[in-house]
């Protein structure tokens, strides 16, 4: 087992941002049970230091499934965030599914013995000891909460339970970081139908991608009355200048919010 405490994630070199895709697991985010609020909040924050997320997926705790999901996504992205089940219950069956994705084995890791050891669970019971099964060859980050996060290649499996999620995630964060400036949006709102805009917005995303992007997302404030929310995103402030002024010449009534 190659654990160590000195881990340090090799730096992304070139101009384009890392980019990622978030995989979340667990029956109870499919059958409404539990609402997932991991992804939105990753989402945002990896918006924030300039990463570039392509993709959400949602799967159960299928071990076959979670290990099919976890290569594809891996291959196809610089780095995989897994979050949920890795508990000590029988449906926590991420580990597995990561070591089946790369064809490794789950091995005990002493230093998660020790740890959880020191918790004062002497002898571990065999749920503890579940919990310190991992993939052959992955690398622990050790972090002020909980466990050490485990690494595997360009993956990093991080819990479901979303306050301990968030602390460990922020300790990780600038991992992602990215060279570039990150994403700047700008936020204007209109009393204009979606339907009455949309052909100039169409017209405007033709003239500005792919510097910039538009968002467009209606939202009820009364009752039989809505308003559009439009959103221009960039990394290059000055493409959004030109944007914001393109917009305000476009459509009239726009505000910013």
């Amino acid at each position: 087992m190659n654990s160590r405490k000195d881990y340090a994630e090799p730096e992304v070199t070139g101009e384009s941002p890392p980019t990622l895709a978030i995989l979340v697991i667990g029956d109870e985010i499919l059958r409404g049970d539990v609402q997932d609020t991991n992804a939105h909040y990753m989402a945002k924050r990896l918006n924030d230091v300039g990463a570039e997320l392509r993709r959400i997926e949602v799967v159960g705790d299928d071990v076959d499934v979670i290990a099919e999901a976890v290569m594809r996504l891996s291959n196809g992205h610089d780095k995989l965030i897994l979050c949920g089940g890795i508990g000590p219950t029988h449906d926590d069956v991420t580990m597995e599914g990561v070591a089946r994705a790369f064809n490794v084995s789950l091995e005990l890791n002493e230093e998660l013995i020790q740890i959880m050891e020191g918790w004062g669970k002497d002898p571990l019971d065999r749920s503890f000891r579940r919990m310190a099964e991992i993939p052959n060859g992955a690398q622990l980050v050790p972090v002020d909460v909980y466990l050490p996060i485990v690494f595997m290649e360009n993956v990093i499996i991080l819990p479901g339970v979303p306050r301990i999620l968030k602390k460990k995630f922020e300790s990780v964060i600038e991992l992602f970081r990215s060279k570039k400036h990150p994403n700047i949006t700008r936020t204007f709102l209109t009393e204009q139908t979606e339907m009455s805009i949309a052909e100039s917005l169409r017209t405007l995303a033709s003239e500005l991608a792919p510097t910039v992007s538009i968002g467009s997302y209606p939202q009820r404030i009364a009752e039989k009355k809505y308003i559009v929310r439009i959103t221009i995103t960039s990394r290059d402030e000055r493409a959004l200048d030109d944007a914001q002024s393109k917009m305000l010449a476009t459509i009239t009534g726009l505000r910013k919010e």
